[in-house]
């Protein structure tokens, strides 16, 4: 069964296990342990949400570019 992924956590998951690092390739996520890496992250990910959020506003709402 084909489906869309759209999160892009679970893509970076999905990618991590398809291209380990002990194979070679850089990882997508950090290690758990390493907390300064995973504040990065999560501060990225926030970003993320609210720039994603701000376009869906501004590509959807009714007075938008096309409207």
């Amino acid at each position: 069964k084909q489906q869309i992924i759209t999160e892009s956590q679970v893509i970076m998951e999905i990618l991590d296990k398809l291209h380990p690092p002990s194979e070679g390739y850089n990882a997508m996520l950090p290690a758990e342990d390493d907390k300064a890496a995973l504040k990065r992250y999560d501060a990225l990910a926030r970003l993320e949400r609210d720039l994603f959020s701000w376009w869906c506003t501004f590509m959807f709402r009714p007075e938008g570019p096309t409207g």
